[in-house]
């Protein structure tokens, strides 16, 4: 198979959306728990990515407009391939909370998503974390977006402006 420009984004947005969903559901409103927080506390947690995603998607497309798609993509991933990190120095509620909102801003910024990755991650990052514990399940997280970095390397190296991909 030809790892064609389409391929390659699509292979970046895939493991990139996979990670933060597997990061997000159903582990994080466990790990939640396990941190101590109350059920209203859960929730809140749970809808700080939202939030990012619903106050940075209209500047991050103005951003794009001005800064070019190729700028933004490499913001988003850089922030994509940290967060994950992030999940294993968080001590409490508060930091999850705020990992979490981080997080947001690379799905609020990164435009090729896939289904595929929504409903895959929690699936197995969920039975990674029952079987492994959470830190493992995050190391996972961290795993696809190192592949998602990988493929997003690739398709740089082969097209120096997105704005050009006939594909994309």
């Amino acid at each position: 198979m030809r790892l064609t420009p389409f391929i390659m984004l699509s292979a970046t947005g895939f493991f990139a959306i996979f990670s933060s969903t597997a990061s997000k559901s159903p582990v994080l409103p466990l790990y939640a728990v396990h941190l101590g927080a109350s059920p209203m506390e859960v929730g809140i947690v749970a809808a700080v990515s939202t939030l990012a995603g619903i106050l940075f998607s209209i500047p991050a497309g103005v951003f794009s407009d001005r800064w070019g798609r190729r700028t933004m993509l490499l913001v988003s991933g850089l922030i994509f391939a940290s967060a994950p990190f992030m999940y294993l120095v968080v001590a409490n509620i508060f930091q999850l909370g705020l990992v979490r909102f981080y997080h947001g801003l690379a799905t609020a910024m990164f435009v090729p998503v896939m289904d595929i990755g929504h409903s895959s991650g929690p699936i197995l990052c969920g039975m990674i974390a029952g079987y492994f514990g959470y830190r493992l399940a995050f190391l996972g997280a961290a795993f696809m977006l190192a592949i998602a970095t990988v493929f997003f390397g690739i398709f740089i190296a082969y097209r120096r402006n997105l704005l050009s991909c006939p594909a994309a």
